[in-house]
């Protein structure tokens, strides 16, 4: 690499680190002369100061720059940490947003009248009778507790099993809520 590629790449790091640091206009003209290439005899001679009292100068500004690079850097890691985090709550958020929208899904078919479903005429006049009005409502019963309403049997049950299974929904699942 060429010496004025290298001195143009540090210049414009030095320029970004520089940003934030508490430096003086001094401080900075010190730093650009260096890297114009002019001695410290030539900048102290300009500022009227030893080229010790710029060397010392420099040396500070390049702590004061490094320092600051250094922060930049941990701030850096901190947000690419903080990129991952979000990218992982993103994607959970995704599968919430699904399963609620399954769940939404459910509960509004579920509220559907039973009625509505193309169930045999026997079922639909046992469920009517025993006051059974939407799907969900017979998540509460048992299969035993179907099975004792008047003139309801094996078949009919199956029927609606197998109709409820279409809809995520199962006899009895929420019984032990009724108690």
């Amino acid at each position: 690499m060429d010496k004025n590629y290298s001195q143009t790449m540090l210049g414009r790091i030095i320029d970004v680190s520089m940003q934030d640091v508490d430096i003086t206009e001094r401080e900075i003209k010190i730093l650009n002369d260096r890297f114009e290439s002019k001695t410290y005899k030539e900048i102290g001679l300009e500022l009227g100061v030893t080229t010790e009292r710029i060397r010392q100068i420099e040396a500070r500004s390049f702590r004061r720059v490094i320092r600051n690079l250094e922060k930049l850097k941990e701030e850096n890691r901190a947000l690419i940490g903080l990129q991952k985090k979000f990218s992982i709550l993103n994607g959970i958020f995704g599968v919430i947003k699904r399963e609620l929208n399954n769940i939404e899904n459910i509960e509004t078919l579920a509220r559907i009248p039973v009625s509505t479903y193309d169930l045999s005429i026997r079922d639909s006049n046992c469920l009517q009778n025993e006051d059974i009005n939407y799907l969900d409502e017979i998540e509460y019963k048992s299969e035993s507790d179907m099975l004792r309403i008047p003139n309801y049997g094996r078949k009919s049950l199956n029927e609606l099993k197998e109709l409820m299974s279409k809809h995520n929904l199962v006899i009895g699942s929420k019984k032990h809520l009724n108690n």
